[in-house]
C-alpha cells in the first residue's frame, strides 16, 4: 500500500554493518561473474560468456541484488551453465531476505545447482558467504542435517524430511511473491505482487451485486465533485440515531462502534496537553480509582493534518478525554483538546454550544480516519495479509499449521488488492477524506509501523489499555474479545499438543518450516512489528491464535457495525467538508457546512452499507469447513478439533448475548474476514 519500503538486507547487525556486509557480497559476485566469464572465454563457449555478461550488466546496473536475482531468473540464458548460474544467483542473494536460505545455500544448492567444470570458483564463494556472515551469527558453515516437518498424508500428521517438500515450497514461493519497487525492496506494509487463479475472485463474489452498482454509481456520481454544502440536516441519506445529538451515543459510538480499541487510560502527557488548551482557571479533574480518566488520542493524525490544514476540507487530530463513573458502570465526556495540528488550538469541556457540536465532529471524523485507514485497513486486512504471505511462502500446503490458518484468510488477497486498487485511491483519497493518495500510504504505513504484535494479544491489550476490569455494561467489547479469544486459543492449544504429540522424540518447535515461518514475521521480508521470536509451543499457541483472532473477531468487530454507526454522515463525518475560520460564534449553518457535502455522504454510505453485508454461513466463525479452501489437505484430527470448536463457540455464544443485552450482536463478532 505504502510507498516506503524495508530493505531486504538481512537481519543481524546494525544497519551500517548491514551495509558493509551488503557491499563485501555484491562485490564478492562481480568478482565470481568475472572469472566465470574469463573460464568460458578461455573454453570458448561462447553462449555463456555472454549469458554471464548479461548477468554482469544486470549486476551493476540494478544496485539491489534482490533485483538482481530476479531479473537473472527472467533472463534465463541460452546456455546449460548460464541456466544454472542464474539460479544459483538467485538462491545466493536469498541470504539477505531470510537466514535460513544462507543453511540451504551452504548444505544443498552448491551440488545442485553450480556448472561442475566451475566447482573451485562456487566452492570458494562459499567459503566467501561464510567469512562474510559468520559473525553475524546467522549460520553455521557446516550443514544443518535430519532438518524435518510435519506432513499430511490421508488424513494423518507424520514427520518428513525438508527435501520432500522443498519443491512444494519453492513453488509457492514463486507464486507468491513480494511487491516491490524499483530497487527490489519490499513495499510496506509487505503484500502480494500478482495474485495467483486459485486465490482470484471476480468482485461479485465478495460483495452483493446490489451494494456494489450501487456503489459504482456513487463513485461516478463523485468524479462530478464534491457538489454543494448541505443546507439542512435531511439532505444526508440515512436513518439518524433518535440520540444523535446526546453525549451519551457519542461516548457509546467510542466504546460499542467500530473502532473501540482507541480508548486508553489518559496519559500524562495528553492531560498537559489538554489542561493547556483549556481556559485559564480551568483544568481536568484528578484520575481516581472510583474515577479514572481514559482517553482516544488521534496524534497518529498530526503530522498529516499539518500537511492539510490550509485546505477546505480538513481532517484534525483532536484527544477526547473520557472519565469513568465505577459506581454507576458508565462513561461520560470530558473534555476535547480541538486539535493538535493547531488549526483549531484549544480545548473545551462539554456545554451545550454548537463549538461543543463541532468539537464531536473534530473526534468524529478523526476516528472515521483512524478507523478506516488503520485499524480496519492496515491492522485486520494487511497485518492479516502478511501473515498470509508467511503461510504461503514457508509452510506447504500439506503442513497441518498451513490448514488451521488458511480458512480464515481465503479471501484476503482479492480483498486486499481491491482496496489497494480502488478503495484507498478512487474512492477515500481526496473525495471520502481530505487526505490524499500520498498522506493515506504514509498513514497507513505510520499505522502499521506503530503497532507491535504482541502486545495486542487480547489479555495484554485490555490490560495495557485499563479496560481488563470494565464491565460488560460499559464496555462490551471487553467481554466479547475475551470470550473468542479464549476460545480460539483453546482451539489452537489443541491443535498445537497434538501436533507435538506425533513424535514424542521430535520437537514441535524443530520443525523446519514451523521455524522459517515464524522467522519471516520476526526479522524476515515480512517482518510485523513487534511479532515476538517464538521458541517454545506455548508462544507459537499465542501467536497463532491472534492470527485467527485477528482475522475474525478483531476484524468483525471494526467491520459489520459500519453501516449502523458510520453509514449517516452527522454520526460519523469522513471529514470536516467546509472548515470554519474561527470557533467563535458558530451558527447552525457552520455545523451543516462542517459536514462532508451530501453527494460525498452518499457514496460513503454506499461504501459502508456494502462492506458491512454479513457474510455467507459457511465462512462464519461457527460453520466455516477446511475444504471450503481451494487448497485444501485433509486433516482428520484438525476436523474434530475445529467441531469441538464451533460447538462451544455455539453455547457461549448465546450465554454471552444474554449478557450484552441489545447492546451488540455477539453473532455478528463471530464473522471470519472471509466476508
Amino acid at each position: 500500500m505504502a510507498t516506503r519500503t524495508r530493505s531486504n538486507s538481512g537481519s543481524g547487525g546494525g544497519r551500517p554493518a548491514k551495509l558493509r556486509k551488503k557491499r563485501d557480497l555484491a562485490a564478492e559476485l562481480k568478482e565470481c561473474n568475472l572469472r566465470e566469464m574469463k573460464q568460458a572465454h578461455d573454453e570458448k563457449d561462447e553462449a555463456t560468456e555472454k549469458d554471464l555478461g548479461i548477468f554482469l550488466d544486470v549486476s551493476e546496473t540494478s544496485g539491489d541484488l534482490a533485483t538482481v536475482a530476479k531479473k537473472m531468473r527472467k533472463l534465463g540464458g541460452q546456455s546449460k551453465a548460464a541456466k544454472k548460474y542464474g539460479e544459483f544467483m538467485g538462491h545466493y542473494t536469498a541470504v539477505y531476505m531470510h537466514p535460513k536460505e544462507i543453511q540451504k545455500f551452504v548444505k544443498k544448492d552448491i551440488a545442485k545447482l553450480m556448472p561442475v567444470a566451475h566447482e573451485s570458483i562456487f566452492s570458494g564463494m562459499r567459503d566467501r558467504v561464510s567469512s562474510i556472515f559468520g559473525g553475524m551469527g546467522l549460520f553455521s558453515s557446516s550443514p544443518i542435517s535430519g532438518e524435518k516437518t510435519l506432513n499430511l498424508k490421508n488424513g494423518d500428521v507424520s514427520w518428513v524430511s525438508q527435501g520432500e517438500i522443498e519443491d512444494d515450497i519453492d513453488h509457492q514461493q514463486e507464486m507468491y511473491e513480494y511487491k516491490r519497487d524499483s530497487s527490489g525492496n519490499v513495499l510496506i506494509p509487505p503484500h502480494l505482487e500478482d495474485i495467483p487463479w486459485d486465490d482470484s475472485l471476480i468482485i461479485t463474489s465478495i460483495f452483493a451485486l446490489p451494494k456494489l452498482a450501487l456503489t459504482g454509481i456513487q463513485l461516478a456520481i463523485s468524479a462530478l465533485g464534491q457538489g454543494r454544502p448541505a443546507k439542512s440536516i435531511e439532505d444526508f441519506v440515512g436513518e439518524p440515531n433518535p440520540d444523535l445529538d446526546d453525549d451519551v451515543y457519542f461516548v457509546e459510538q467510542r466504546l460499542q462502534g467500530v473502532n473501540p480499541c482507541a480508548i486508553t487510560l489518559l496519559t500524562p502527557e495528553a492531560r498537559a496537553l489538554v489542561d493547556a488548551g483549556l481556559p485559564q482557571g480551568v483544568t481536568l479533574p484528578p484520575s481516581t480509582p472510583a474515577e479514572p480518566l481514559y482517553m482516544c488520542d488521534y496524534s497518529i493524525l498530526t503530522k498529516h493534518s499539518k500537511d492539510v490544514q490550509f485546505k477546505e476540507d480538513y481532517v484534525p487530530a483532536p484527544i477526547l478525554v473520557l472519565k469513568y463513573i465505577r459506581t454507576e458502570a458508565k462513561f461520560e465526556s470530558v473534555a476535547v483538546l480541538f486539535d493538535q495540528a493547531n488549526r483549531y488550538p484549544g480545548a473545551m469541556l462539554p456545554d451545550k454550544s454548537n463549538k461543543w457540536e463541532f468539537a464531536k465532529i473534530c473526534v468524529r471524523s478523526a476516528d472515521w480516519n483512524c478507523h478506516e485507514l488503520g485499524s480496519h485497513l492496515t491492522l485486520c486486512h494487511l497485518v492479516s495479509e502478511v501473515v498470509l504471505m508467511a503461510t504461503y511462502r514457508h509452510l506447504p500446503q500439506t503442513h497441518p499449521l498451513f490448514q488451521l490458518l488458511l480458512p480464515h484468510f481465503l479471501k484476503t488477497l482479492p480483498l486486499n488488492a481491491d482496496a489497494r486498487k480502488v478503495l484507498v485511491p478512487k474512492v477515500i483519497a481526496t473525495k471520502l477524506t481530505a487526505f490524499d493518495l500520498v498522506h493515506c500510504q504514509e498513514f497507513i504505513e505510520a499505522v502499521f509501523n506503530g503497532w507491535n504484535f504482541e502486545n495486542h494479544y487480547v489479555p495484554t491489550d485490555l490490560k495495557n489499555r485499563g479496560c481488563d476490569s470494565l464491565p460488560t455494561k460499559a464496555y462490551p467489547f471487553g467481554t466479547t474479545s475475551s470470550l473468542l479469544w479464549d476460545i480460539i486459543h483453546e482451539y489452537v492449544s489443541n491443535a498445537v499438543s497434538t501436533l507435538e504429540s506425533v513424535d514424542r522424540s521430535t520437537s514441535l518447535m524443530s520443525d523446519v518450516c514451523i521455524q522459517n515461518f515464524l522467522n519471516e514475521l520476526y526479522q524476515g521480508e515480512g517482518k510485523i512489528p513487534g511479532f515476538p521470536k517464538v521458541t517454545t509451543t506455548s508462544g507459537l499457541t499465542d501467536a497463532l491464535t491472534m492470527m485467527i483472532y485477528t482475522a475474525s473477531h478483531q476484524h468483525s468487530a471494526v467491520n459489520y457495525f459500519q453501516e449502523q454507526f458510520l453509514s449517516y454522515t452527522p454520526q460519523a463525518p469522513s471529514k470536516i467538508g467546509i472548515a470554519p475560520a474561527s470557533l467563535a460564534n458558530l451558527s447552525d449553518d457552520d455545523i451543516l457546512r462542517a459536514y462532508p457535502t451530501p453527494r460525498m455522504a452518499s457514496l460513503s454510505a454506499a461504501v459502508l452499507d456494502m462492506l458491512s453485508d454479513p457474510p455467507a454461513e459457511e465462512t462464519q466463525l461457527e460453520q466455516f469447513q477446511f475444504k471450503n479452501s481451494p487448497h485444501y489437505e485433509k486433516w482428520d484430527a484438525g476436523e474434530q478439533m475445529k467441531k469441538r470448536m464451533q460447538a462451544t463457540l455455539e453455547t457461549k455464544l448465546k450465554a454471552a448475548q444474554e449478557s450484552v443485552a441489545a447492546m451488540v450482536n455477539t453473532k455478528v463478532l463471530a464473522q471470519s474476514v472471509l466476508i
